[in-house]
């Protein structure tokens, strides 16, 4: 029967509420659902051999995708209860049980940094991944195809709205790991500036989808004609394709700083400083108001837990001009998140300038 957006619904997902700190729902058709699983499942070569533990909640858009698809292949799911519990994941490869692991990035990163000679012994079996939810660093990327050694290790850009925009296979795209991938055929993906218009290529700008994957709308239709033109849907976040097509993830335009008229987008920071922090450090950067007025917004550096010194942490650091790199660090006892881990920058910064911080 028809719905609040017509009879082509099936399925309506609720957005994490990330940014807005607003759960939206969004209506998917059933016609993009199989056209994203049908595409995962052809670009990974999945088959009916499939076993695959699914380490996300299955009621966001990342976790249903890979439900979908696995049935779809008429494979077989390993669904954990809450938080992974990495021992039974590792009993479940040497075992056989499972061949393919989908979660968040941050599960990922945990096996790459603290577990690497555990996951390579028991990966043997191994021969596909899905890495989800938000961007990972590439040098875990390497680690991971290393310690995978036999798995199809693939990544995309996405959303709620418009799944799997983008997909990638890391081994076979080695050159391009920095990157998100390219769209894919039935995806359209442009990026713009701030009237519209298509930037060019290597310039940043808002990236804009259509195509067989985009929901069918909000179940509240004037946010949905408010996010949407004609056909494009408009996601807020800032990217950047190179001469090949590959985009570059570079964040939410509503997480830019303007430091005295000069952009800085905070992951482009954080890339800068992952490095010279502990492995296991958990931290984001976020833009704050300049306690002396004079340059409009500060970039500023929060870490969970014990942090370094800042000056002797931006020592020597390259790639942006001193007074874009963090004034100021702010030591948190944990940093908020949403269900797949992602750290809620915009909740951080309303905490920070609730508890007086600038």
């Amino acid at each position: 029967p028809a719905g609040p957006c017509g009879v082509d619904e099936g399925l309506i997902l609720h957005t994490s509420g990330t940014t807005s700190g607003r759960r939206k729902g969004v209506v998917l058709r059933h016609g993009g659902l199989a056209a994203v699983a049908n595409m995962m499942n052809r670009n990974m070569e999945t088959d009916a051999s499939l076993a695959e533990f699914v380490s996300a909640p299955i009621d966001h858009a990342f976790g249903f995708g890979r439900c979908l698809a696995v049935l779809m292949a008429g494979g077989t799911l390993m669904l954990d209860a809450g938080r992974v519990n990495l021992g039974e994941l590792f009993r479940a490869m040497r075992a056989g049980r499972c061949n393919a692991l989908s979660a968040p990035a941050p599960i990922f990163a945990t096996l790459a940094r603290h577990f690497p000679d555990q996951t390579r012994a028991a990966s043997a079996g191994m021969r596909w991944l899905q890495i989800g939810t938000t961007t990972l660093d590439e040098n875990l990327k390497r680690i991971l195809l290393d310690i995978f050694p036999n798995a199809k290790a693939c990544v995309n850009y996405g959303l709620t709205e418009a799944m799997r925009s983008t997909f990638m296979d890391l081994r076979a795209e080695r050159h391009k790991i920095h990157t998100e991938g390219r769209p894919w055929p039935g995806v359209e993906l442009v990026l713009v500036d701030e009237s519209g218009a298509p930037v060019s290529t290597g310039q940043t700008g808002e990236i804009w989808v259509r195509g067989v994957h985009l929901a069918k709308g909000y179940t509240d239709p004037a946010l949905w004609s408010e996010a949407c033109r004609d056909g494009w849907y408009r996601t807020r976040d800032l990217g950047m394709l190179d001469e090949e097509g590959y985009l570059t993830y570079l964040g939410r335009c509503d997480d830019v700083i303007n430091v005295n008229g000069t952009i800085v987008h905070p992951l482009q920071i954080e890339r800068l400083l992952r490095p010279l922090l502990p492995e296991d450090a958990q931290f984001c950067v976020l833009g704050l108001p300049d306690a002396q007025g004079m340059r409009g917004e500060v970039p500023v550096l929060c870490v969970e837990g014990p942090a370094p010194r800042l000056d002797e942490l931006l020592r020597g650091v390259g790639g942006l001009e001193a007074h874009l790199l963090p004034q100021r660090l702010v030591s948190l006892e944990r940093l908020p998140r949403t269900d797949t881990g992602k750290i809620i920058r915009a909740k951080v910064r309303s905490e920070l300038l609730a508890g007086g911080v600038s």
